[in-house]
């Protein structure tokens, strides 16, 4: 079989990663410095993220969205998109996979670049940006607030949970959302419940002498200063609120992601 003319799985991948970069970059994403492939483009308190996750015989897309203010590294809400080798919706076996001439020999698999290029420009940008660009373009900070408190997703994004924490994550989103709106009050119980998460991990972890690498440790100390701020009160306790959720917001930013800027 001969092979010079066609691109192997790599290669493909590669062109897949730098089309759907070179797509996004011009809605206003960047490719993050401490995830490699990985694009993200922050809004008001909340960060959109998509990736591409390669797997056995197939590439897929992942759309995610975050709290600016959380250190975790692990999924919140997430969908997963596998590219589309052409638009006709009664299609199938719909997947660019299929596009795979596979050396019998071998059993590696290659792909015409003419009929991966025509895949893309045909198919697979359109569904990005019908699947994914759109949806976020309409997404706002106050559907991410309701999106957070119905924790089960809408119909296009799903909700990732955390058993590790009991889903202190998810707490710990809607309490900061709640400061955002102004509602300090409400945010107590939801820090305390998402404290309680963390803190058993981390008790866990510390009983086989293991650390968090996933943020966890960074989340729970925030939460803990924030109560304190709260429990000491005092006449400008809300701009001191604000002030520190602003600070935590630009360090968890460059903590995650490596990019602070809006």
């Amino acid at each position: 079989m001969e092979h010079e003319s066609l691109w192997t799985s790599s290669q493909t991948n590669q062109y897949l990663f730098k089309q759907l970069r070179d797509l996004c970059k011009k809605q206003g994403f960047k490719v993050s410095p401490k995830h490699r492939k990985t694009l993200i483009r922050i809004k008001e308190h909340y960060v959109e993220i998509i990736f591409p996750e390669v797997i056995y015989m197939e590439t897929r897309f992942h759309m995610q969205v975050a709290s600016t203010s959380s250190f975790a590294k692990y999924y919140y809400f997430d969908k997963k998109i596998t590219p589309c080798k052409t638009n006709d919706k009664n299609w199938t076996d719909n997947f660019y996979s299929q596009l795979a001439i596979e050396d019998k020999i071998t059993s590696k698999r290659y792909y015409s670049p003419e009929k991966i290029e025509k895949a893309w420009n045909e198919a697979i940008s359109v569904q990005v940006q019908e699947s994914m660009i759109d949806y976020f373009d309409k997404f706002d900070f106050i559907k991410f607030v309701e999106l957070s408190k119905q924790k089960r997703g809408d119909g296009t994004l799903s909700y990732c949970p955390s058993p590790a924490t009991n889903d202190a994550l998810h707490y710990l989103t809607m309490a900061y959302n709640e400061i955002w709106l102004g509602n300090l009050s409400a945010s107590v119980p939801l820090l305390e419940r998402a404290a309680q998460g963390y803190g058993r991990s981390l008790e866990q972890l510390n009983k086989m002498n293991e650390k968090s690498t996933s943020g966890n440790q960074e989340n729970y100390d925030a939460i803990i200063k924030l109560l304190s701020i709260m429990q000491a009160g005092g006449e400008d306790v809300e701009k001191k609120i604000i002030y520190e959720m602003q600070t935590l917001e630009h360090t968890a930013l460059d903590f995650v992601w490596g990019i602070t800027d809006l």
